[in-house]
């Protein structure tokens, strides 16, 4: 199993593990606990992710109790990970709560960088705003 496919089960819901997967993620945890220890952690956070609170009074709530959790761990990376929301704290909980997205302006910078990596070293700005112009019709 690749580190990737392992992180993959990490954050994929219990119920749509095929059987494979179920024995794989039990060898895993059974290899070191605290490796599973973290796993659990995580997924409970893609968990809260995935169906985020209603109300802003909540999403605190939960974000401080994740974090306490995590500071608790013995986990190094966990606890990093933990410091770090704590810092952006306000950020995380309007991602969690607020109907706003980036998506859209991320997709346009996605579809910018291509084509500019594309025509490195082959033309000028005017080629290239032409082009883009083009892009996105």
């Amino acid at each position: 199993m690749t580190p990737g496919q392992a992180a993959g089960l990490a954050v994929a819901r219990l119920e749509q593990r095929s059987p494979r997967e179920a024995e794989a993620w039990a060898q895993l945890g059974s290899l070191h606990p605290q490796l599973h220890g973290a796993w659990a952690h995580f997924s409970s956070c893609a968990a809260l992710l995935r169906s985020p609170p209603d109300t802003l009074a909540a999403a605190e709530h939960l974000r401080r109790e994740w974090a306490t959790h995590a500071r608790t761990r013995g986990i190094p990376e966990v606890r990093g990970c933990a410091a770090k929301l704590r810092h952006d704290q306000d950020a995380v909980v309007a991602a969690l709560t607020l109907p706003y997205s980036q998506g859209q302006t991320e997709g346009f910078i996605t579809t910018l960088k291509l084509l500019k990596r594309s025509m490195y070293g082959r033309a000028n700005l005017d080629l290239l705003r032409a082009r883009l112009l083009y892009a996105a019709r």
